[in-house]
């Protein structure tokens, strides 16, 4: 059994329904304790299983019914029946695009440093880009998504090289060696 809790919000996460509704009954009897309230309309259930059997509607918890659904979004991340990373990816990806859209006039600015500019990306929209991939297991597919926008940045941050009067895009390899001898030189 594992309870999660942040700011307002609690996640209970168990095997079975009776061990959560046994946790879910504890929990609401300790808030009574500290003269906290559980809002019963705004909890709400998801089971995770690989399985397409029909989940029964409501689950009841003393006297309360528990709607379920297919998925919710918990500190900005989506968490649903099927435990797929792909939507989460995705939404990270969307999100890093965005933080470099809108950052896209700095990063093209000739006035400010190569190495000022990796520093924007890696404290600006590394995270965001990053955010949570730590503690979930990312498959090599989903894991090549993200790489694929890290280089996409950093190729326009490092931008063309001459080769023989003639301009090109820098080769994946690179672009890495510059960014590892920039990490290295910190």
């Amino acid at each position: 059994m594992q309870l999660i809790g942040c700011a307002d919000d609690i996640n209970i996460m168990g095997r079975m329904k009776r061990a959560v509704s046994e946790v879910c009954e504890e929990l609401k009897g300790r808030t009574k304790e500290v003269v906290l309230n559980i809002r019963v309309e705004k909890i709400f259930a998801v089971v995770q299983t690989r399985r397409t059997k029909r989940i029964s509607e409501i689950f009841k918890i003393k006297d309360h019914g528990v709607e379920f659904v297919r998925s919710f979004k918990y500190l900005g991340t989506l968490i649903n029946n099927t435990n797929d990373t792909r939507y989460k990816i995705k939404t990270r990806i969307l999100a890093a695009n965005k933080a470099y859209s809108s950052l896209q006039t700095i990063f093209r600015s000739k006035q400010i440093n190569c190495n000022n500019t990796i520093r924007l990306y890696e404290t600006l929209i590394k995270p965001v880009l990053y955010y949570g991939s730590v503690t979930s297991t990312v498959i090599q597919k989903r894991e090549q998504m993200l790489y694929t926008l890290e280089t996409k940045i950093l190729r326009r941050i490092y931008g063309p090289i001459q080769n023989k009067r003639r301009w090109r895009s820098r080769w994946n390899s690179e672009i890495y060696n510059l960014y590892k001898d920039i990490k290295s030189e910190d």
